[in-house]
């Protein structure tokens, strides 16, 4: 899925599609992070609600909110995968089949095939306090209902200006994202990935650019994240 909010971008995407040729494997789709649409709205609040089974459980059961014996609740799937939801509508579906309005319309269809992605990439999308606080909130929010090898990764340029209130030259944006990840109610392990591999094709790979690589620390496997896992 190619995502963004603005429709010339959307269009623009759309072109590129055509151009790669690939439009039978890259669907082009509105995504604005502070207002989800309404169709992955659905899918999130259901795939939450079946943590538990889904997310929860490893293979010594699963630890309860209220400090259970982390016996497996009864029916309770052993499944590693994440439960699909049937019943998540498109953004324009009344019940009836899939409608796409504008074409950049989430489709139910689209939805399953979310519930199997294991890759989120995200480039350049560090750049404001407010959209940023809305990225990683639907990064949490799409990590915990993905299957648990689902990953993150998101590059961005260090934006470095005067800063008032420090009087300082300071990269707000990238600071405050940093800052955002380690935040506990998000549940995510964020780390830096250092940018010393080979290059694969032609860019400027500036002294302000980082890469970070974000999981959810809700993981199916019962594991104590280190220092180094989450920081």
């Amino acid at each position: 899925f190619l995502t963004d909010e603005s429709e010339p971008v959307l269009r623009n995407a759309v072109e590129n599609v055509k151009l790669n040729d690939l439009g039978t494997t890259a669907r082009v789709r509105r995504l604005d992070w502070l207002a989800y649409p309404a169709a992955l709205q659905r899918f999130l609040a259901l795939a939450d609600s079946l943590c538990v089974e889904a997310f929860s459980c490893g293979t010594t059961g699963c630890a309860s909110e209220n400090g259970g014996d982390g016996e497996e609740p009864a029916g309770a799937s052993k499944s590693k995968e994440p439960v699909v939801p049937t019943d998540v509508r498109g953004d324009n579906d009344a019940g009836q089949g899939t409608t796409w309005g504008d074409g950049f319309s989430w489709a139910v269809e689209d939805v399953h095939e979310l519930s199997q992605c294991t890759l989120v990439l995200g480039a350049d999308v560090v750049y404001d306090v407010r959209a940023t606080d809305a990225l990683v909130h639907l990064l949490a929010d799409l990590l915990r209902s993905l299957p648990h090898t689902a990953v993150a990764l998101v590059a961005l340029e260090r934006r470095i200006n005067f800063h008032l209130p420090s009087l300082s030259a300071r990269a707000v944006a990238a600071d405050h994202f940093a800052a955002k990840l380690r935040e506990p109610a998000n549940q995510l392990c964020a780390e830096r990935i250092p940018i010393d591999f080979e290059q694969r094709f032609a860019y400027e790979r500036v002294a302000q650019l980082e890469l970070w690589r974000i999981t959810t620390s809700r993981t199916v496997e019962p594991v104590e994240a280190s220092e180094d896992q989450c920081r």
